[in-house]
Parts: C-alpha cells; sequence; structure tokens
C-alpha cells in the first residue's frame, strides 16, 4: 500500500497492549518507511509499562481512550478495577519521554456527561487534545439508541457553561474526523459528530484485521 500512498498506520483493537511483542510489530512497520506515521489506540490501563519500548521501536504518537476521571464510573463503564490513576501514570509517561498523546472520550447520555468538564480540565493540564465522540451505533454490541446520543452541540454547551467561549479552528485536512475548538485558556477540545454531522464521504481510511 506504501507505492499507493499510505501514509498513516493506526494500531487499535480490542487492546492492543495485551499482544505480545507489539513493539516488535511497530519496529517491522517502521522498517518499511522512515516517514510512515504509525499511531496507537489503547486504553492506557498498560501504557506506564510499555510506552518507552514503543517509542524506541518506532511509534510516533498515542490516543488513548479514557471515558471518565471518576473511579467508581471508570470502573462500572470499563467492567474492570483499574484506575484512571493507571491511566494517567501512562500518559504521564508518555508525555515526558516525548510520545505525544491525545483523548479520546465517547459520551453516552445519562452515564458520563457529568465527566466532560473533569475530563477537559486533566487533559488541559497536561497540554493535551481531548476529542469527544458522540456514542455511535457500531453493530449489536454496544446497545445503541438514538437517546443515548448526546450531540456535540450539547457537548460544547457544557464546556461553554464552564469554561467560557470556544472558538472553531479549522480542519488541517478535509478527511480529519474531529473537528477542533479553542478554549479561552488556549486548549484544544475536539469533537468526532458522526451521529449528527456524518463525515463518511470524506473518509479515507481502510480497516485490516490481526488477521489480514
Amino acid at each position: 500500500l506504501l507505492p499507493l500512498g499510505l501514509s498513516k498506520v493506526r494500531i487499535t483493537g480490542g487492546e492492543p497492549l495485551l499482544r505480545r511483542d507489539l513493539h516488535v510489530f511497530i519496529a517491522l512497520l517502521r522498517d518499511l518507511d522512515s516517514e510512515l506515521d504509525i499511531a496507537l489506540t489503547t486504553n492506557g490501563v498498560l501504557l506506564e509499562r510499555h510506552a518507552e519500548i514503543l517509542f524506541k521501536s518506532g511509534l510516533n504518537r498515542i490516543t488513548v481512550s479514557l471515558d471518565a476521571v471518576h473511579t467508581e464510573l471508570f470502573q462500572t463503564i470499563t467492567d474492570s478495577k483499574n484506575s484512571p490513576k493507571d491511566v494517567f501514570k501512562g500518559i504521564d509517561v508518555a508525555q515526558k519521554i516525548g510520545l505525544p498523546v491525545k483523548v479520546n472520550c465517547v459520551v453516552k447520555k445519562g452515564v458520563n456527561e457529568s465527566q466532560i468538564v473533569p475530563l477537559t480540565k486533566a487533559c488541559s493540564e497536561r497540554n493535551i487534545t481531548i476529542r469527544f465522540i458522540e456514542f455511535m451505533d457500531v453493530g449489536t454490541t454496544n446497545n445503541w439508541n438514538l437517546d443515548s446520543v448526546m450531540s456535540g452541540q450539547e457537548m460544547r454547551e457544557v464546556l461553554r457553561d464552564h469554561f467560557g467561549p470556544l472558538e472553531p479552528r479549522a480542519a488541517a485536512h478535509p478527511s480529519d474526523v474531529a473537528r477542533l475548538w479553542r478554549l479561552v485558556d488556549g486548549s484544544t477540545v475536539g469533537f468526532i459528530e458522526s451521529v449528527t454531522k456524518p463525515f463518511c464521504g470524506d473518509c479515507s481510511r481502510a480497516r485490516l484485521s490481526a488477521h489480514g
């Protein structure tokens, strides 16, 4: 695919950090092209342990999926005994070694809209862009219904009420899925509005399973 113009590869899951020898796979990708943009999406629980070797193997950037900073709510959403503190430890290690980080949060109405402000604060303190994602239909696995969708507009109203006016920023590329806004303190927040503002027509992505 490289001769056809492939420039970015994202490793996602499931949870990629559970895969044995993930750093070897990243190194193999890096050997294909020194300019290839290699990204990883993770829940961040194991990031503290793996960040450095992934970075040394050629990983360019990390996206951490984090839907709550409140411990009990985090554990309910993830059905685990892990803690948001574990995730932030991994984020802090990644930033310390120079690995850029973004955070994604799927907002589900009636579940975690209370986390929009504290997540924004936690990311702003670390100079991290957080992107809020409308709860979307992914088939039969997430009990999707329209009543559970909190729109990007509603999320921005929550942020305006707490932080003040938001200023829209121009997209870097037409196929960018997140629309960025700047808070009055200069920090950046993104919104992926796949339900209320579908963007499939501009998509430039292909998904490849672990088995090819």
